[in-house]
Formats: structure tokens, sequence, C-alpha cells
């Protein structure tokens, strides 16, 4: 369920975190999953989304097609 996911983007890091305990009153059983994963430096943070359909989380992180470069004239 979404209430048990979390996404957060920090430090060009995808921080994925789930936790979850079991509802069958077995208050020792508990389930919980956390991901680190490294995303490249020129990516939109602020265009990302996520969907969690059918038990299958889908994320999407855009790249910053803009170029951040600039010509140095030799004099």
């Amino acid at each position: 369920e979404k209430k048990d996911v979390s996404l957060n983007i920090s430090d060009n890091y995808l921080y994925l975190n789930y936790e979850s305990t079991n509802d069958n009153n077995k208050p020792h059983w508990k389930k919980s999953f956390n991901r680190r994963i490294k995303l490249p430096s020129d990516i939109k943070i602020d265009s990302s989304e996520a969907e969690l359909k059918n038990g299958v989380l889908s994320i999407k992180i855009q790249k910053d097609n803009s170029k951040n470069s600039h010509k140095i004239n030799i004099k």
C-alpha cells in the first residue's frame, strides 16, 4: 500500500523505504525494505513522480537536457 512506501531524493541518491506490520495479531512480525540508488547528477528533481498500481512501483525521473557548459575564448 502507498502508506507503507516512502521515496526521497537527496544528494543524487534515491531512497526507497518500505515498512509494514502484519495485521494478524502478531506484533513481532514486521516487514521492511530499504534501498539507496545512485542517480546521475543531471536530473530534474522537481519533475520526479511515482505510481503504485497492483503492487508494482513505477518511478519516473527526468534527465535535465539543458547544457551547463560555457565556451571559453582563448586570447
